[in-house]
Formats: structure tokens, C-alpha cells, sequence
């Protein structure tokens, strides 16, 4: 921002605080698009959502959209989120809270998967 050019602290910490909050929102970011990224690349397809709303910004302002698929690119390389409306966003572009908000369902549905093979493995043992 403009306003805040050139400006420095008078109380360090608080420079301190900021700097590592911002490195741990990157940290995260980079994990996550890790993690989406190995397991697309794991099960080889596409991983199907329920419509989770997510906010978009386009240089204007924010807007609401669905989220109905994460899938690789042409190239099959990075994460792409296919929007209810067809556009297609690159998992990057999101911000840290919209990829965890990803993050977090495709770990959901890997942890049922696992429970699920766990339960009906034990049946079959008995």
C-alpha cells in the first residue's frame, strides 16, 4: 500500500509477528498446493467436490463461486479448480483459507476411504 511506504516501526516485534504470520500463510499455501498436487497425481483423475463456495477475487472485488472439481492441468502438472461455472482457476490463485478449505475435503475423503477399507477388512477377518 502506498500509505504504508517507507514507513518504519516503532515497536520491532510487531515487524516480527507480521514477517512470520506472512511466511507461515506462504508455508501453508506451498504445503498445500503440495499435497493437493500428490494426491491427484497418486490417484491419477480428478477428485469430485460438493459445490464449496469459495471466494474469488477478480481485480475488483470478491465474488462467490462453486467449486466442483480439482484436476491437473493440460500438462498435468499443476492443480486447476473447475468452477460450477465452467472457468477453471489455478489452485495457487486461491487464498490460504479457500486451499485449506480444499485441502481439508480431500483429506476428509481419503480418511473415510481408509475407515471404510479398515472396517470391512475386520469383518472379513472374523
Amino acid at each position: 500500500m502506498v500509505f504504508f511506504e517507507g514507513y518504519v516501526s516503532s515497536i520491532p516485534r510487531y515487524d516480527e509477528l507480521f514477517d512470520k504470520a506472512g511466511g507461515a500463510i506462504n508455508e501453508a499455501s506451498f504445503l498445500y498446493a503440495q499435497f493437493v498436487t500428490e494426491v491427484l497425481g497418486r490417484i491419477q483423475g480428478n477428485i469430485s467436490l460438493p459445490g464449496i463456495e469459495l471466494p474469488l477475487y477478480d481485480g475488483d472485488g470478491f465474488s462467490v463461486s462453486r467449486a466442483d472439481e480439482i484436476r491437473f492441468d493440460e500438462e498435468g502438472r499443476f492443480p486447476m479448480v473447475r468452477m460450477s461455472d465452467d472457468s477453471v482457476v489455478p489452485f495457487a490463485d486461491f487464498n490460504v483459507v479457500a486451499q485449506d478449505l480444499l485441502a481439508q475435503h480431500i483429506f476428509i475423503e481419503i480418511k473415510t476411504v481408509d475407515m471404510y477399507r479398515a472396517l470391512f477388512s475386520e469383518e472379513k477377518q472374523d
